[in-house]
């Protein structure tokens, strides 16, 4: 039986995604995916495997597409690459515009705005979120 995706578990449409096109050419699955933000720095959810080199490189899938890879709907369901996308949104040098336009072409805006009201509980003065 095969994983649902992110969209199936929330009752939506799985859209043909150019982002994950890009990352499957680019030889990243789910799985690579969630190695390549653990890489990136998000090492806190390492469970201590060896791994292997990042296989690409920041300029070929900057930490933004990463990170709206990881929450893409279309990607297959996993709590852990949830939390890594999320993780992924948060790092230093990301641009709030590139992440915007992504999402909106990603259709993973809700999930997005979602993440950023609830960070916004825990930060409300940010000038970011207003």
């Amino acid at each position: 039986m095969e994983t649902p995706t992110l969209a199936e578990k929330l009752g939506a449409t799985t859209h043909l995604s150019p982002l994950l096109h890009k990352a499957r050419w680019l030889g990243l699955g789910a799985e690579e995916l969630e190695r390549l933000a653990i890489q990136r720095g998000c090492d806190y959810y390492h469970n201590g495997d060896p791994l292997l080199p990042a296989s690409v490189s920041q300029t070929e899938f900057s930490n933004e597409h990463l990170a709206i890879a990881l929450l893409n709907p279309a990607l297959r369901y996993h709590p852990q690459t949830i939390r890594l996308g999320v993780a992924m949104l948060g790092a230093l040098d990301n641009d709030p515009a590139a992440i915007a336009r992504l999402a909106k072409m990603e259709r993973v805006e809700a999930v997005v705005r979602y993440v950023a009201l609830a960070g916004q509980k825990f930060e409300p003065e940010n000038p970011f979120w207003t």
